[in-house]
């Protein structure tokens, strides 16, 4: 780290301060979300682009849906998904428990009917794809530049009067995701603790289509061969 550098720990859009941020229902409630799950026999889709807060809605609801909750997660680059789902489904899966899959639009249709089946005493499936169409769909996630805004403000109000956000927003494609992973890479880039109006450096890290934002972790990286699925019971 060079002298006067921002340190991760530091930059407002890094891990601690991206684990505080709630998926914005602007339309209903968690309840009423819940509620509708429920409405559709336990099971629905969330349905969405890249970056517009698929996995963000779905943490939410782990941690507030009933039951032992299994997740996996698939990306394009993930070797082999159904096998992926399958082994992680190697235990006894009845209605006691939560399934979470993030990312089912890998699955080939065959896949998806095997795991369907595979699934069928489950409680509750879950699902994210981009498209509509494996199970109703529960929630449709959609961005603007107003919901970048009103993130940003959360994690570093400065920033929302140094930088034209509904530029950075136009300029990813509504991609929340790389939108804040660009803001990430410009603060920690200045060594002055501050965003600089953009056009003055150049970006980073741009996106790529095999990276994804770890919440967790405050960094993007790359898909893993093998998805791990887990149980929480926190986001």
């Amino acid at each position: 780290m060079t002298e006067g550098s921002v340190r991760p720990a530091d930059n407002p859009f890094a891990s601690r301060r991206i684990d505080g941020l709630d998926f914005r229902l602007n339309d209903r409630e968690w309840k009423v979300l819940i509620d509708d799950l429920e409405a559709r026999g336990g099971r629905g889709a969330v349905i969405g682009t890249h970056g517009s807060g698929k996995t963000t809605l779905l943490e939410g609801l782990a941690c507030r849906l009933a039951g032992n909750v299994v997740w996996v997660r698939l990306n394009a680059e993930s070797d082999r998904p159904a096998v992926t789902v399958l082994e992680a489904l190697n235990n006894e899966i009845g209605p006691g428990h939560t399934v979470l899959i993030d990312g089912a639009e890998q699955l080939a249709p065959w896949s998806w009917w095997r795991i369907r089946r595979r699934l069928r005493a489950a409680g509750t499936i879950v699902i994210t794809s981009h498209r509509p169409g494996r199970l109703p769909t529960l929630y449709e996630c959609a961005t603007d530049p107003e919901l970048l805004k009103d993130l940003v403000a959360e994690l570093a109000p400065e920033v929302v009067e140094t930088v034209d956000l509904e530029a950075l927003f136009h300029r990813q494609q509504g991609n929340i995701r790389s939108c804040l992973r660009e803001l990430y890479d410009r603060y920690a880039g200045t060594g002055t603790g501050k965003v600089p109006e953009f056009g003055s450096i150049p970006s980073a890290c741009p996106p790529t289509s095999g990276s994804c934002w770890h919440p967790r972790r405050g960094q993007y990286r790359g898909p893993s061969p093998r998805s791990r699925s887990r149980h929480r019971g926190h986001p």
